[in-house]
């Protein structure tokens, strides 16, 4: 209940400390690409929720993190992330149609939202970023101007100083609910799907997205570990092998009785 009641209130302070930067930097000068200030503030009452399902699922909290999750989607049906997220929540839980739903809905949604995130967004915090590269230089400049400014002027250094810093930090915020967005679907969208298909004893369409996942990301040992698993299951005990090695060049902690019997099946 202690930890219940933290999320909470971390929520609220996160979600109330979003809305204080937007009010602070809303409207932005020149901004006509954005749709307006309800729709942002919409994303980051969803983008809220899915922090707090993400968090909760960082602590294992299976239920709580998909109840987070699920109140997102109502917000943003099309929240990509939010579906992964979801995706692996029923993997874990081991309810495969749940997942197989969800991670189709997160491949699904991903251009479409990606695109949507784009058009309204991506202008606002170009801008902002700008903003903030100025406020940086000003601050520099002031910081010069101080060493030899009156005690008075200083006085109006220092005032204007923490406004800028006051509206860096804000700007921080702001950015960091909106990270970056991938131009192609994530490895690990392909990697958890892989996952569901071997569980339900897809093989083939399993393997099919574990090497999707090693074309986004070579180095993904799981990946590696799983297709190692399949060529196994599937008589092609070299190719097992070498993925073996792969999964455990990449940090992957393997199945010791997997190793053991790939080596006495080569051997032999």
């Amino acid at each position: 209940m202690k930890h219940e009641a933290l999320v909470k209130r971390r929520m609220a302070f996160t979600f109330a400390a979003l809305l204080l930067a937007v009010a602070f930097l809303l409207p932005v000068a020149g901004q006509e690409d954005v749709q307006s200030d309800k729709e942002i503030k919409l994303f980051l009452k969803a983008h809220a929720h899915f922090q707090q399902g993400n968090d909760r699922l960082g602590h294992n909290d299976l239920e709580g993190a998909g109840v987070s999750l699920q109140r997102c989607l109502k917000l943003l049906p099309r929240h990509d992330r939010a579906h992964f997220l979801l995706a692996k929540i029923r993997l874990k839980q081991r309810r495969l149609p749940e997942a197989e739903s969800h991670i189709r809905a997160a491949e699904q949604s991903f251009s479409a939202f990606r695109e949507w995130y784009r058009q309204h967004f991506s202008p606002y915090l170009d801008e902002l970023r700008g903003k903030q590269v100025a406020n940086r230089l000003r601050l520099s400049v002031l910081g010069e101007s101080n060493a030899t400014a009156s005690c008075g002027m200083r006085r109006h250094i220092t005032y204007a100083a923490t406004s800028l810093r006051a509206q860096d930090s804000a700007i921080n915020t702001i950015l960091a609910a909106f990270p970056p967005r991938e131009d192609t679907i994530p490895a690990a969208y392909h990697y958890v799907h892989g996952n569901i298909h071997f569980l339900s004893g897809r093989h083939d369409q399993a393997r099919e997205e574990y090497e999707l996942t090693l074309q986004k990301d070579p180095r993904h040992g799981g990946a590696c570990n799983n297709l190692a698993n399949l060529y196994y299951l599937g008589g092609q005990v070299e190719t097992a092998r070498k993925y073996l090695e792969k999964a455990v060049k990449f940090g992957v902690k393997v199945n010791p009785e997997f190793r053991k019997a790939l080596k006495q099946n080569k051997d032999n």
